[in-house]
């Protein structure tokens, strides 16, 4: 394992705790991510790990504002995905992505069914999927109109040590 990788376990179980906590992921953890990911590629692999690294940082922050804009993750969770590009690198952000994604869908399933019994949770899901659908648009409360927030950063530390371990 290299240094980046001990930051990001670092960083991913800060964020899980804060988003458990608090219901937020602090700024001074995502942007200490990014300056940590960003300086420490220099050292590891050179002007290429730099050139890695800030295309990580980039194309995950592209993603988590896309994701964050359509209204599935909070802006702290976007921040926290350009930090964990700018550990990874480039190379990482595909298998971060589906991993984060796929844990996030578990999660939300798991919370319907929970929240709303799974009779009445399967429901809501299938009336919601279809509204969203509809109008070709996700907006919280579609499913669930308490508009329950997940705690995204869970799901996007799943996909990320999956990737770690499956690397």
């Amino acid at each position: 394992m290299q240094i980046a990788d001990y930051i990001l376990i670092v960083v991913l179980a800060a964020a899980v705790f804060s988003d458990l906590k608090f219901r937020k992921v602090w700024n001074w953890l995502t942007f200490s991510a990014m300056l940590l990911g960003l300086v420490a590629a220099y050292p590891a692999k050179g002007g290429i790990g730099l050139i890695d690294s800030l295309s990580g940082l980039g194309i995950m922050l592209a993603v988590g504002l896309i994701v964050y804009l359509i209204g599935f993750i909070g802006a702290g969770d976007a921040k926290l995905l350009a930090g964990i590009g700018a550990l990874a690198g480039k190379s990482a952000v595909f298998s971060i992505l589906i991993g984060s994604a796929v844990a996030g869908g578990v999660m939300a399933m798991v919370v319907i069914l929970y929240n709303f019994r799974l009779k009445r949770g399967l429901g809501r899901a299938l009336s919601g999927f279809g509204r969203m659908a509809g109008v070709k648009s996700v907006y919280p409360g579609a499913i669930d109109e308490n508009r329950t927030r997940l705690p995204y950063a869970v799901a996007i530390a799943a996909g990320t040590i999956a990737w770690m371990v499956m690397r």
